[in-house]
């Protein structure tokens, strides 16, 4: 059977008293009309069928009123303040993206393909390249350090700035002196097998804290690292906090700990790097543009190497890693 819907709508009459509950003409024309263009002096006598419809009143003249939409149960559908339908508008809702950046981490990976020029990284632009469709970026922040020699901390103060125009949020962290034992069997006394080395602190540590202290803002959050101490933070971002994580890769850079336990794999391509540069002049409203340093920028009629060992990590256990958990239908994405 047809179900047939009742919709009660008030009018009045020609002196101005109450009328009937249905929207009628007092001369008995049609007062109402759906989609296949059917007309009936009230509602009850259209009868719905199929997907959703629309069931429109017209006036005297025959021309549209407001429109009545309804779903395939027959019931009305409530609207929202969008304007759209409420089963429309939750499929729209858009998933809201984290970006936390391992700053030293992405820099190692990039330093070690010797193409300096992909480090003036335009952080917002690789975020949207990284995004599905239905996501949208609610914050990007970049944790890192800046360098202790005078010529790196100027290029690094730099491209902070060119960050900040970018938007990207900026926790710094500091570089300390650690003390290293040599594994290498060489013979030398122990006393000489202990060296000290300058190293960044305070990037990853920043990095968990913000993807945790953020946590109401979004509903997905993407760890741009390949470092494993960002283990705990990914699990309790998707155990504690019940939010999506996914891993993303920087060039040379692969964790076996990380690719297990993520829901997400992407692995960044130097094509996607260079596509996402920052422009070489940043202009500034009532600011000195900022200037890409000559380092950094892109030489003429350059191309990129060929680049399709990049698809998956380039070391064989990490090739080995990749395959043994395709199939387990844990896939890298490359981009």
């Amino acid at each position: 059977m047809h179900r047939v819907q009742h919709i009660m709508t008030k009018s009045k009459k020609p002196n101005g008293d109450k009328g009937s509950s249905h929207h009628t003409k007092a001369n008995g024309s049609p007062a109402y009309r759906d989609d296949t263009g059917k007309t009936a002096t009230n509602r009850t006598t259209l009868t719905l069928s199929g997907t959703k419809t629309n069931i429109t009143p017209i006036n005297a003249e025959g021309a549209p009123e407001a429109a009545i939409r309804l779903g395939s149960n027959g019931h009305i559908l409530k609207e929202d303040t969008s304007g759209e339908p409420a089963e429309v508008a939750a499929s729209l809702k858009k998933i809201r993206a984290l970006f936390v950046v391992d700053g030293f981490n992405l820099y190692s990976g990039i330093n070690d393909t010797k193409i300096p020029h992909l480090k003036w990284l335009d952080l917002r632009a690789l975020a949207e390249s990284v995004i599905g469709p239905q996501e949208e970026i609610v914050k990007i922040r970049w944790c890192s350090a800046i360098a202790e020699n005078p010529d790196k901390a100027a290029r690094h103060g730099v491209y902070e700035k060119a960050l900040r125009s970018r938007g990207v949020e900026i926790s710094l962290g500091h570089w300390a002196t650690e003390k290293v034992e040599c594994r290498v069997k060489c013979g030398a006394k122990e006393s000489d097998r202990t060296f000290e080395r300058r190293v960044e602190k305070g990037g990853d540590v920043n990095l968990a804290i913000h993807a945790v202290l953020d946590h109401q803002h979004y509903d997905k959050c993407y760890f741009v690292t390949g470092d494993s101490d960002q283990v705990p933070t990914i699990e309790m971002v998707m155990r504690t906090l019940k939010k999506r994580a996914a891993v993303v890769f920087p060039p040379n850079r692969f964790s076996k700990h990380l690719y297990d336990i993520s829901s997400e794999r992407i692995s960044l391509t130097l094509e996607t790097i260079q596509k996402c540069r920052l422009p070489e002049e940043i202009l500034q409203d009532g600011f000195k543009p900022i200037i890409c340093p000559d380092v950094y920028k892109i030489p003429k009629n350059y191309r990129l190497p060929n680049t399709e060992n990049q698809k998956t990590p380039t070391k064989p256990q990490q090739r080995a890693f990749v395959v043994e958990h395709k199939k387990r239908r844990l896939p890298v994405k490359s981009i």
